[in-house]
């Protein structure tokens, strides 16, 4: 960005490689046209996914550029003539706009499959602009990712190419040519392969004033229209700003409604990761104490991604999630009280069989109560 506050390192890749970069208004911008282009940003993201132990790689909504305007008002074309050129010469049949969707595309699809390549259990997603293109669905009007963006992510989504989608539905449900139930319920028509779709909320906005504001009470209207949602399974805020300073009150309105409850994230069972082991707890007096003994059947020194613990007290079942790592948990109840069972989770979120309790002598201490433990709210 020209009005940046340092000059560029020496390694920037302006000075390193000029061919890969054009300005674009007041920006720098890496032409994705460039083979050379999406290979080093393939090559990057891979190195994170090598180096750290992340449970996914997340895109936002920029691919080609939104438009600028010039002082006059008149629009600012991309220049991408290097590359389209090149296309040209090499007998490419696209259009201009198909050929930067082709791009694109090329780019999503080959981040993803390497993504799992290296790590099955990543988790890969994109959060588009929320709006595919005018008249999807036919009430919709404004700008869309297809023809602004050259994103065509309709087409990330119905071949399965994400593992969760995020659409930016940063409009209340109260807007018309921007209707955030009708746009949900469009992009979840779209989902042939049943991945994750999570939309995006302008959580932002929420308990403030000024333009484009609304409040806490539309929040909660939007996450309630996405439970409602068949093939909707949560919400993705943007920003974590507003929880930091509970903006109009947002966090209790959370705390105290839908959120009122753990959750697990929602199982992607189409990663290729091992199915999670079978637990073998027991409890176990320790020093005077006693403790829950967590171990995997037929390999004690397995373990699973995570544990989950579900407890029943005199009123509800608790549900306690520990690090795969943990071996033991204090019980501070009494043998006689105890009623609880033990999952295990896989990196995929995908729940074992619930294992009941039983004492260093096996002696169950499971007694199926009225109902069911239930498990966590998967919003």
């Amino acid at each position: 960005y020209e009005g940046s506050h340092s000059p560029l390192a020496p390694n920037h890749i302006a000075r390193t490689h000029p061919a890969l970069v054009t300005r674009y208004a007041h920006f720098l911008w890496m032409d994705p046209g460039e083979p050379a282009v999406r290979n080093r940003t393939l090559q990057v993201v891979l190195d994170v996914v090598k180096r750290y132990d992340i449970d996914g790689v997340h895109l936002d909504d920029y691919f080609y550029p939104y438009p600028e305007r010039n002082r006059r008002g008149r629009a600012i074309a991309f220049n991408d003539n290097r590359s389209w050129t090149r296309y040209v010469r090499q007998k490419g049949e696209l259009s201009r706009a198909d050929w930067r969707r082709h791009n694109v595309d090329a780019l999503v699809h080959e981040l993803g499959t390497q993504i799992h390549r290296v790590k099955p259990w990543v988790k890969f997603g994109i959060s588009p602009y929320g709006i595919w293109r005018t008249g999807f669905p036919a009430q919709v009007r404004g700008f869309g990712s297809y023809d602004g963006l050259y994103a065509d992510a309709r087409k990330w989504l119905n071949e399965g190419w994400v593992d969760y989608f995020t659409p930016q539905l940063y409009w209340p449900t109260t807007k018309v040519e921007q209707a955030y139930p009708a746009l949900l319920a469009w992009w979840a028509g779209e989902n042939t392969f049943n991945r994750h779709l999570w939309p995006g909320n302008f959580t932002s906005r929420a308990g403030t004033s000024g333009g484009g504001s609304f409040p806490v009470s539309e929040l909660l209207t939007q996450i309630q229209t996405t439970r409602a949602q068949t093939g909707a399974t949560g919400n993705v805020h943007f920003s974590m700003k507003t929880f930091l300073v509970n903006q109009g009150g947002i966090n209790d309105a959370l705390a105290n409604g839908p959120y009122g409850e753990s959750a697990l994230v929602p199982a992607s069972p189409w990663l290729q990761v091992p199915l999670p082991p079978v637990p073998a707890p027991h409890l176990a007096e320790v020093d005077g104490a006693r403790q829950l003994q967590l171990a995997v059947a037929g390999a004690p020194s397995a373990r699973p991604w995570q544990w989950i613990l579900r407890v029943r007290t005199d009123s509800a079942w608790v549900t306690v999630l520990l690090p795969g790592s943990t071996e033991r948990w204090p019980v501070s109840a009494t043998v006689d009280d105890i009623v609880m069972t033990v999952s295990a989770i896989n990196r995929a979120g995908v729940l074992s069989v619930a294992v009941p309790v039983t004492s260093a002598t096996s002696r169950s201490l499971f007694s199926p109560p009225t109902g069911r433990p239930v498990p966590p709210n998967e919003h």
